[in-house]
């Protein structure tokens, strides 16, 4: 059941830092909001948050047109409320972070391209072992993929044709999770969103550039300290 009786007998907007301010406007009476602010709190460093303007748990008729349940736009998190626990609103609240800390260490992230080869290079495994399906247009999905910007067709063909449930079971080994294959800033999303959540063995295993750039935001540190 969704219901704002839920937030009235809550502070809000709580805080997660003294200057970001966590606004709830509806929210499933299941959730349990203290914990998302104290993981947040102890777990995310907090010159993470130095951009945000504020983070906001609530509805918008833009997650329904665009099939999606969060987003980041004029430095602000927007979560819905309407998710089954806890763990996918936080999950979709540090996802969004990611997002926010990847504009502010673009150049440390992408400035050596590194991150972009071992992106092109599981890509390009997807497509090697769908070659063996009876699909239609391979020339044509294989130029989407060797682009790593987001295409909404590249989307479309995950989303309603190969299937991101589908994606997660054969391609388990390629990919932390389904969604990392739709774009490289997605890539680097669901990677940032894997270290803080689920910690850092299946990321080093899978995705070792990547879980090198995010330790050299975390640590704030540059390639060659990382070799020292």
């Amino acid at each position: 059941m969704y219901h704002s009786q839920y937030i009235a007998n809550k502070q809000n907007p709580h805080n997660i830092t003294a200057n970001l301010p966590l606004f709830v406007d509806d929210v499933n009476d299941n959730i349990d909001l203290s914990h998302i602010l104290q993981f947040l709190q102890r777990k995310i460093p907090a010159r993470f948050y130095q951009t945000l303007k504020s983070v906001h748990i609530k509805h918008l008729r833009e997650f329904e047109e665009r099939k999606i349940n969060a987003l980041f736009k004029n430095r602000t998190i927007y979560v819905s409320g309407f998710q089954e626990n806890t763990e996918d609103i936080l999950r979709s609240i540090v996802h969004e972070l990611g997002h926010v800390v990847e504009y502010k260490y673009h150049s440390t992230i992408y400035g050596d391209q590194k991150l972009e080869k071992e992106f092109l290079l599981k890509r390009k495994t997807f497509f090697d072992r769908i070659q063996e399906k009876a699909l239609k247009n391979k020339k044509s999905l294989q130029l989407l993929l060797m682009n790593p910007e987001y295409s909404t067709e590249l989307d479309d063909f995950f989303y309603n044709f190969f299937g991101y449930d589908r994606l997660g079971r054969e391609y388990g080994d390629v990919f932390v999770s389904p969604y990392s294959i739709t774009s490289l800033s997605e890539y680097w999303g669901v990677g940032f969103e894997t270290y803080f959540i689920d910690g850092k063995e299946k990321l080093v295993k899978i995705s070792p550039v990547l879980f090198n750039k995010i330790e050299d935001v975390v640590y704030e540190r540059s390639e060659n300290d990382r070799e020292k």
